[in-house]
């Protein structure tokens, strides 16, 4: 069972002019940190709204960020 991309609002103008346009693998690596590098300091708001910072995490624990593309989330 699939995705109907026409009742998904995929290709409705309304709902892809919020996504980015397209870049190339290569303007995509200009952003990127290599493996192993510290990663600069950020914070986010958690499920519950609190703002969490990169620097709570400093030094203490493993720190992995996960984004679902396209889930429809205000995120």
């Amino acid at each position: 069972m699939g995705i109907d991309r026409r009742r998904s609002g995929i290709h409705n103008p309304s709902v892809c002019r919020h996504v980015r346009p397209w870049r190339s693998p290569a303007a995509r690596r200009k952003n990127m940190i290599a493996v192993g590098e510290t990663a600069p300091a950020f914070s986010l708001k958690d499920q519950f709204g609190r703002e969490v910072s990169s620097e709570a995490f400093r030094n203490k624990h493993h720190l992995m960020l996960l984004f679902y593309p396209l889930d429809w989330t205000p995120t």
